[in-house]
């Protein structure tokens, strides 16, 4: 009798860190998706061209450490993982894009797995950057 009870008392331990270590993953995911907002909030439509910029914002030590969060704990579902480099991908798509005349832009743009790169029907940078912040709304809203 005690040891079925060890045996469900194992289990149910395991589930409930599966749980938490998922709903810290997606955690994570949100925490990143709402830097990477307010940073876009913040830089307006000039500082968006500015790819290695980017890069280097990704590559901060906050950013960095919620998407190695999200890396750890991939495995556990959620498809976090996946969201979060989509998103990078995007973002930095939608940068290279806007550093190029509005004739060339939105050429090729990356095969992401869970996101949809939107390609405005104005190909200014107002449409760019418009884009760009719808980008990141659909990476919330998929959450």
């Amino acid at each position: 009798m005690k040891d079925r009870r060890l045996i469900f008392l194992i289990i149910v331990l395991l589930a409930a860190a599966a749980v938490s270590g998922r709903v810290y993953a997606r955690h994570s995911a949100l925490k990143f998706g709402r830097s990477l907002a307010g940073a876009y909030s913040v830089l307006g439509r000039e500082g968006f061209a500015d790819t290695a910029g980017l890069r280097a914002f990704f590559a901060e030590p906050e950013m960095a450490a919620y998407a190695s969060r999200v890396h750890q704990l991939s495995f556990l579902g959620g498809h976090y993982e996946e969201r979060l480099n989509d998103l990078q991908a995007g973002m930095i798509y939608y940068s290279e894009q806007a550093s190029l005349p509005p004739e060339k832009r939105f050429a090729v743009p990356p095969a992401l797995k869970r996101l949809t790169i939107v390609t405005p029907g104005d190909h200014s940078d107002t449409g760019l950057a418009d884009a760009g912040g719808n980008f990141i709304i659909s990476y919330m809203s998929a959450l």
